[in-house]
Formats: structure tokens, sequence, C-alpha cells
């Protein structure tokens, strides 16, 4: 479905640009949170295929960075802004995304090629 399609790309880009924002953090902040996003990902790869990915990113009564929070250890999250909560949460998509659709000869590939593959499957 052509729409279905668009919906697919759209999410994936969402999650694209997460993913980037961490990227350009300091790497004493993305240190910082690397158990956050650990905790995440391992119940992220439950998740068999992009659809689940979407399905689970779009939970019912989810507010940004809901998800990640369930995830990590009491208190844990304290203090963070809710707007990099969200960010991380996208940043984990992102990943388990590139995991479930690797590129060609084993490596991540990039946004543009990610982008591309969105409306298969």
């Amino acid at each position: 479905m052509p729409d279905n399609d668009r919906y697919r790309r759209a999410v994936h880009a969402l999650w694209a640009r997460g993913l980037a924002g961490y990227e350009a953090w300091p790497a004493e902040q993305r240190q910082a949170v690397h158990p956050a996003m650990e905790a995440l990902l391992a119940w992220l790869r439950e998740c068999p295929d992009p659809d689940a990915l979407i399905h689970d990113y779009w939970e019912d009564d989810d507010a940004p960075g809901a998800l990640l929070r369930r995830h990590l250890p009491p208190g844990w999250a304290a203090g963070m802004d809710p707007d990099d909560l969200l960010l991380l949460e996208e940043a984990c998509f992102q990943l388990r995304l590139r995991e479930l659709r690797p590129a060609p000869g084993g490596a991540a590939p990039d946004d543009a090629a990610d982008d591309e593959r969105c409306g298969d499957g």
C-alpha cells in the first residue's frame, strides 16, 4: 500500500533523525546514557520485524520517553530532559531497524539507503 509505505518512511526518518541527534552529543554525554540505550535495545530485540517496531513505538498513552523509562532502573532518568529521552528512544528504534535491515556486506546503512528500504516487506 502506497500510504503505508509513506508512513513507514516517515517513521523511519524520524528515528534516523533521533540517531543523528544522539550521535551529535559529546562523547561523555553519550557514554552516560549508554546503559539506558542498551536496556531498551535488549527489549527491542524481541521485535521480529520493522512493522513490530512501529507498533511498539506508537503504543497507546505513551508519553515521550515513557517507553525508555520502563526499561530503566527506578530513578535512572530522573532529571533528564523529556526531549532527550525521546531522542534516545528514537535512536534505539533506528539502531534496531538497522539490525533488522543490514546493508549489503554487513555495514550499517546510511539514512538515505534506509529510507529507500522502508517500503518493502
